[in-house]
């Protein structure tokens, strides 16, 4: 599995080579909670957390993919909720969470896609995603990836 990033909002245009016989995962738009965040990310329990990622997703998200010039459908059925908690720890710098060199729990939640492997030569990955609800409403992204598979 080739995993692709997101982005933290706005548009983003990348290009990679992905070897030959690799599915691609990436997520459309997502989100995290754990116990060593402040509000409205904070949780310490698995139903917590739940509660706390439910509360940034709706039916009316907005969700497109297009893989080749071709639409996915049924976007609003790919978001597995995280059931229990992950440990991790921060970096001891630089930390994108503002808190480094801590050891936390963390539940996730959103919307993901998982592609079989794609043909060799250059395909064109393109989503964008906005929230509908809760608190960073209108949080959008729109990434395009020209993927080359060697």
């Amino acid at each position: 599995m080739w995993f692709i990033a997101g982005s933290f909002g706005g548009t983003v245009a990348r290009t990679c080579h992905v070897p030959a016989g690799k599915g691609i995962f990436f997520p459309l738009i997502n989100t995290e909670c754990s116990n060593v965040e402040p509000d409205p990310f904070l949780c310490t329990t698995p139903e917590e957390c739940a509660e706390c990622n439910d509360v940034f997703f709706g039916d009316s998200d907005k969700l497109s993919v297009t893989i080749d010039g071709t639409d996915l459908g049924n976007l609003h059925n790919y978001r597995p909720q995280s059931t229990m908690l992950t440990e991790f720890t921060t970096p001891p710098a630089d930390d994108i969470l503002g808190i480094p060199g801590v050891t936390g729990l963390s539940g996730a939640d959103g919307y993901w896609i998982m592609l079989a492997p794609l043909s060799k030569g250059e395909h064109t990955i393109h989503w964008e995603a906005t929230l509908g609800g809760g608190p960073f409403a209108g949080f959008s992204q729109d990434n395009t990836y020209t993927i080359i598979v060697d």
